[in-house]
């Protein structure tokens, strides 16, 4: 009876205390299972995005091959007398020649990186002794052009005018890019002999600065305009090739020149 009564007892304290106990570890166990479930997916859908974005951005790097590259030179013989846009003007190998003029509204100012490279010129050349000034002729205006032009046809005519002088919309001063370079006393640099000595100096070296002598002898067919030792146009690492080659640069960018178009 009492063997009995024990079995009892201990099958009462299993249903009672140990059958939950189980119950409850299998309920935790299948909650677990689940939120692990959920965290791969999850990484799973990330890992999907994050190969998408991958993918997109593969895209995006794709060359467009509809789109066409930009011209090297503004200004060519099939755009004689075209007046170039303002847009059009972003780099320091605009032609501005007798063929090639400038909207009348572009006023740049002077360009900042060939005014640096130009203060370091000028700095080296006085470091040699050379007598330069710091002061310099740079950007002019449309309507500055027009009055330094109209007073030189008064002076001289105008044929004469033309071979010295642009005329207004055609002068590379309204680039921002040229410079006519003086000596100490306000003179031009090798203007009738003067400074001989600097000018050739300037001639031999402006372009290890990434300028040329823009007007040279021997090419004045090609440019418009009589020899000027002192002006000098800033062009950047094309400069030294122009140097080596001897060339001016309707010569070097394959550029119409010569006079105006009557």
């Amino acid at each position: 009876m009492y063997k009995r009564l024990k079995v009892a007892i201990l099958v009462l304290i299993f249903i009672v205390i140990i059958i939950p106990i189980l119950l409850l570890k299998f309920s935790s166990d299948d909650e677990i299972s689940k939120d692990n479930n959920k965290k791969i997916s999850s990484v799973d859908k990330n890992d999907i995005a994050e190969n998408k974005d991958i993918h997109d951005a593969k895209e995006i790097e794709k060359p467009n091959n509809d789109v066409q590259e930009k011209p090297d030179i503004k200004g060519n013989s099939s755009m004689s007398n075209q007046v170039i846009n303002v847009e059009t003007i972003d780099d320091y190998k605009v032609i501005v020649n007798k063929k090639h003029p400038l909207d009348r509204n572009y006023r740049p100012g002077e360009n900042p990186v060939a005014k640096k490279a130009l203060l370091k010129l000028i700095g080296d050349m006085q470091r040699l002794g050379y007598p330069i000034s710091n002061s310099y002729s740079g950007f002019r205006t449309y309507q500055r052009q027009s009055e330094l032009y109209n007073r030189y046809v008064r002076e001289d005519g105008k044929a004469k005018a033309d071979t010295y002088s642009a005329r207004p919309g055609y002068s590379e001063h309204q680039t921002g890019l040229t410079f006519d370079i003086k000596d100490r006393r306000g003179r031009l640099l090798g203007n009738h002999g003067i400074n001989n000595s600097a000018a050739n100096w300037l001639a031999q070296n402006a372009h290890r600065y990434g300028f040329v002598v823009r007007y040279q002898r021997s090419k004045e067919h090609i440019t418009g305009y009589k020899a000027e030792p002192w002006h000098i146009r800033f062009i950047g690492n094309d400069a030294v090739k122009v140097y080596e080659r001897g060339q001016c640069l309707e010569e070097f960018y394959g550029v119409e020149g010569g006079d105006y178009i009557k």
